[in-house]
């Protein structure tokens, strides 16, 4: 489903990732995977499709595929929902705190801003600014 590039290395990637928004062509929630490699961004999502009764199958579906050259930064945020849930807004009682990367991305003459849950956001922030430091070198 997802071909690389001849040479194209991945330097990181985690799978279970909540999407959060940002992006014009994206309603959140979605989760997938978010994988950044050596040639480009990618966030696959996905969709458990029920068969039968007891039968089910994960489809994927490529929703962001950007070159690495279009991300102009990422920074971290800590935001407020109510405990246990992915994106509800934050009650009197029962609140968690969540960290996610906001990734800016150019895509034709606009800015994107896809928001990631990850495990490791300060990993992901890292990763993110040597790949887009090596480019400018």
């Amino acid at each position: 489903m997802f071909v690389f590039a001849p040479g194209e290395q991945v330097f990181r990637e985690e799978e279970n990732v909540v999407y959060h928004g940002g992006h014009s062509k994206l309603l959140p929630p979605i989760i997938g995977k978010l994988m950044i490699t050596s040639e480009r961004l990618a966030f696959i999502e996905y969709q458990l499709i029920k068969r039968g009764l007891f039968e089910k199958e994960v489809r994927k579906k490529i929703r962001i595929n950007a070159p690495v050259t279009s991300i102009v930064g990422a920074s971290v945020e800590t935001r407020l929902r109510r405990k246990g849930t992915i994106a509800d807004p934050a009650s009197f009682i029962g609140k968690e705190t969540y960290r996610v990367i906001i990734i800016s991305l150019e895509s034709q003459n606009l800015l994107e801003n896809p928001t990631f849950e990850v495990s490791d956001v300060r990993g992901w922030l890292i990763i993110i600014q040597r790949v887009t430091e090596s480019l400018a070198i």
